[in-house]
């Protein structure tokens, strides 16, 4: 993997579509963590993101699973998939404020979210999620940020 990737990190409930959205985003991003439940995400985002990537996907899937801790990155934002609620996603940027991060402003410390909603995906012409289709709106999402 290219150093010269965005890393990004991502909440999901399906993993085969995560294992596929992950290398469909290279070489200009690199999903380097992903979790696949919100109290995975609280816990190991904050963790990842204030700088500590001894912690490794429980998910098993990112490029940070089989990197020594040396070489792990800390994703730059968080993408959020379609079956995220709401209410989970306020949820996870209490626990990243809790933690002491920044979720709201400008600047570079702060954390950016990436949100696949489901209308992204149906005005995209897919009925259901499919790689190829989320691949493209996260990549026209984090472009947007400046990514």
């Amino acid at each position: 993997m290219a150093s010269t990737s965005i890393p990004v990190a991502s909440l999901g409930a399906n993993p085969e579509v995560a294992k596929q959205i992950k290398e469909l985003l290279l070489p200009e991003y690199d999903l380097v963590h992903m979790c696949l439940s919100l109290e995975s995400a609280s816990t190991e985002f904050t963790e990842i993101l204030s700088g500590n990537l001894e912690v490794a996907p429980s998910s098993g899937i990112g490029s940070n699973v089989d990197k020594p801790t040396t070489e792990r990155r800390v994703p730059r934002a968080i993408v959020l998939g379609g079956g995220v609620s709401d209410e989970d996603y306020v949820a996870l940027k209490e626990a990243l404020v809790k933690g002491g991060l920044k979720v709201e402003g400008d600047g570079e410390d702060v954390v950016k979210f990436v949100r696949v909603l489901r209308d992204d995906i149906l005005a995209l012409g897919a009925s259901r999620p499919d790689p190829t289709v989320i691949s493209q709106v996260i990549r026209k999402k984090l472009g947007q940020l400046g990514l």
